[in-house]
């Protein structure tokens, strides 16, 4: 008996000794390291088993997915709603800004922030905010566990030590940060700081981590690499690449003698891939699978060393969660209560994490934040605690900077400083500056406060020269310069709709063939009073695919002499709506519909209502309409309705067709009468540059014919 008890354990331990672990290894490489979930699939239908996975950047993100428990067509769909577009771009959606933000969307073509007097150049061309996001919602389950060796299949990640340039293992802490760090492309992505360090991707120093898995003590590496040996002279073609090849370069050399360490090498010969060509993720998939079906022998051998195990999975990301209290990490200036009512959760209860989502964009697109994510641990009861982690953007004080050049204002330069809390939080002070033989400028202090009214102040001027028009045809011009101060109150609700109201102090001066135009004195002075209200919805201030804009104002106009005397007052009520569609994000419509109506005696003549040309921001009661010249048209009421129709062709040309129609007359009731009716067609080839959509413009109109060209490059401001 003793003897059998004896050989029994003997054939134990031999099968423990023939017992193999299994160490899998992702290298980086951006988008190809889609390849890998292909060769992952291989591996799953060999039936290998991993005891240790390991990896570097994106790699590291798809091992850390496998690490949860998560088979190859559960990563697949995972990755596949991940939107790499707005990953890369960083952008925060239009929707998602502050009211006074969207007013200024896509009007800056380069930001750098001013501290302590010195002028910071950026830490990267992208913040990570959405590489964050995504790596909350994707690791929401591995996030509970703080030792990366207690997941379902142990796990490690490399990253970078900024400062003293060492190889950093993460096993431990925050799942969701070391991914972050490891992912951290230098010179794209911002540094991660963490504790007293900075921390980049993994991959400037061991892009292929073999050789610390090796250290795991397992028996049998698989490494999938799919590292681009380099590029050719012809393929470093733009800045990515060429931050690539820098990177990534020493890592190829070095990496030849880590696949001495690997036993099982898969590895991607694919060029022309970069790290951002998500789109080309399926055929990437495929393509692993191939590559790694070469190796199928091998794998099986693998397999037959192993004994099977059943493995636990944790669960799949959840797209609503039930949350028991929120803990605070970072700022402290909002306390739970503030964000327990920004999240509708007074009491504990569910929570979706696209609401969630948005709410952190719009904190994120407050500017006050330089970073903000979350994290979920399991709580009792089935409940999540929510961890908010706001780092406050120490930077207050921005250059900002743009160019553009119109047919109406010429070319110009804007240089714009803002400041950030000036005096109050939610206090802002942006002061823009147009360089141009036709300048502008525009001053406003104000305060933010929702739907309690808030006060501010803002100082316009500008100095152009419209022509005067005789028959269609130009006969003279003049110079136009005027200045203002408004004293407004506000109230915004969700950011989308304002109202409020104002007073305002205008000097309007006049110079050259003054006697041609309907005006008493060269240089006038005005008091209005005012309200308005403005609705945006818009996605995008350029070429909107959805949403709608309704605003109105009224403004009673008197025109003074010093504060001493004042004229008759006279009225003007203007009105708009536009709404855009879009189909498959190839084809859109925006159309819209204007009026703008005089009540009283005749106004002063800077508040007559003009139409013409394709500009936008125009002053006063100046609106475009395609057909005529910029200020051609002249009157005192005006309806008119509009349609923009265009189309992509690929991802930066696109090609519009434009039409209007509408009435211009001395009075509201002769708008219904069978009077001329003004018509606009036009027709433009358009293509998105670094500073700027540009746009060629040709149009005409039935009531005269002749050809109008219009030019336009970047944003309108």
């Amino acid at each position: 008996m003793k003897h059998l008890l004896s050989f029994f354990l003997f054939l134990s331990v031999a099968a423990q000794a023939q017992e193999k672990k299994v160490g899998l290894v992702f290298s980086g490489g951006g988008a190809r390291c889609m390849a890998q979930i292909g060769a992952l699939k291989v591996m799953e239908e060999e039936g290998v088993q991993f005891d240790h996975l390991g990896g570097t950047s994106m790699g590291a993100i798809f091992a850390a997915l496998v690490a949860q428990g998560y088979t190859s067509d559960d990563i697949l769909k995972l990755i596949l709603q991940v939107d790499w577009q707005q990953l890369q771009n960083d952008n925060i959606p239009r929707e998602r800004l502050s009211y006074s933000d969207k007013k200024r969307d896509e009007r800056y073509v380069f930001s750098l922030g001013i501290k302590d007097w010195q002028v910071m150049l950026p830490k990267g061309l992208n913040s990570g905010h959405y590489v964050l996001q995504n790596l909350d919602f994707l690791m929401q389950k591995g996030n509970d566990f703080e030792d990366f060796n207690q997941l379902p299949i142990p796990f490690f990640c490399v990253a970078t030590e900024l400062i003293e340039g060492k190889l950093h293992i993460f096993d431990s802490g925050s799942l969701t940060a070391a991914l972050r760090a490891s992912s951290s492309f230098p010179s794209i992505f911002f540094p991660v700081k963490m504790e007293d360090k900075l921390y980049v991707d993994g991959g400037v120093i061991d892009n292929f981590p073999v050789k610390t898995m090796k250290e795991k003590g397992v028996d049998i590496i698989i490494g999938v690499d799919v590292q681009n040996p380099s590029y050719s002279i012809d393929e470093l073609n733009n800045a990515f690449r060429i931050l690539e090849q820098i990177s990534t370069l020493n890592n190829y050399h070095s990496g030849l003698k880590a696949d001495s360490l690997v036993d099982v090498l898969i590895r991607l010969e694919q060029q022309n891939v970069g790290l951002f060509d998500f789109h080309e993720g399926m055929n990437l998939y495929a393509l692993g699978y191939q590559m790694a079906s070469e190796q199928r022998e091998a794998l099986r051998n693998i397999a037959k060393q192993q004994k099977k195990r059943e493995l636990t999975s944790l669960p799949l990301p959840s797209t609503e969660v039930s949350i028991s209290r929120i803990e605070l990490l970072g700022d402290q200036s909002k306390d739970r209560r503030w964000y327990r009512r920004e999240l509708g959760l007074n009491k504990p209860g569910k929570l979706s994490i696209d609401k969630l989502n948005r709410r952190m964009d719009e904190w994120k697109g407050g500017m006050r934040y330089e970073s903000i994510s979350y994290q979920l641990v399991q709580d009792t009861g089935g409940y999540h605690k929510l961890i908010i982690d706001a780092k406050i953007d120490s930077v207050k004080n921005r250059l900002h900077a743009a160019a553009r050049y119109d047919d109406d204002f010429g070319a110009a330069l804007l240089l714009s400083y803002s400041r950030r809390d000036l005096f109050f939080e939610n206090a802002h002070l942006h002061f823009d500056f147009a360089v141009s033989e036709n300048p502008r400028t525009w001053l406003e202090y104000s305060t933010n406060l929702g739907a309690i009214p808030s006060a501010g102040i803002r100082f316009r001027a500008h100095r152009f020269r419209p022509r005067i028009y005789e028959e269609g045809e130009p006969s003279s011009e003049f110079r136009y310069t005027d200045a203002s101060v408004d004293f407004f109150l506000r109230s915004t609700i969700a950011d989308v709709w304002a109202i409020g109201g104002g007073l305002q102090l205008e000097e309007v001066n006049y110079a050259r063939v003054v006697n041609e135009l309907p005006i008493t004195n060269p240089r006038s002075g005005f008091i209005n009073y005012y309200a308005f209200t403005d609705l945006d919805t818009y996605d995008r201030n350029f070429k909107p695919t959805k949403g709608l804009r309704i605003n109105g104002m009224y403004r009673i106009i008197a025109e003074r002499v010093d504060l001493e005397e004042f004229f008759e007052p006279t009225s003007v009520l203007s009105v708009f709506y536009s709404q855009a569609l879009s189909w498959r994000k190839s084809i859109g419509l925006e159309w819209w519909a204007r009026g703008a109506f005089t009540i009283g005696p005749e106004v002063a003549y800077p508040y007559n209502i003009f139409l013409g040309g394709l500009g936008e921001n125009y002053i006063n009661y100046s609106f475009p309409f395609i057909g005529y010249r910029f200020m051609e048209l002249i009157g005192r009421n005006a309806a008119t309705v509009g349609a923009n129709f265009y189309v992509h062709l690929g991802k930066e040309n696109y090609i519009t067709a434009k039409a209007n129609w509408g009435k211009l007359e001395a009075s509201y009731g002769e708008l219904f009468d069978d009077g001329v009716l003004l018509d606009g067609y036009g027709l433009s080839y358009g293509l998105n540059t670094p500073i700027g959509p540009l746009e060629i413009n040709v149009m005409t109109s039935s009531n005269h014919w002749n050809i109008y060209t219009y030019f336009t490059l970047g944003y309108w401001f």
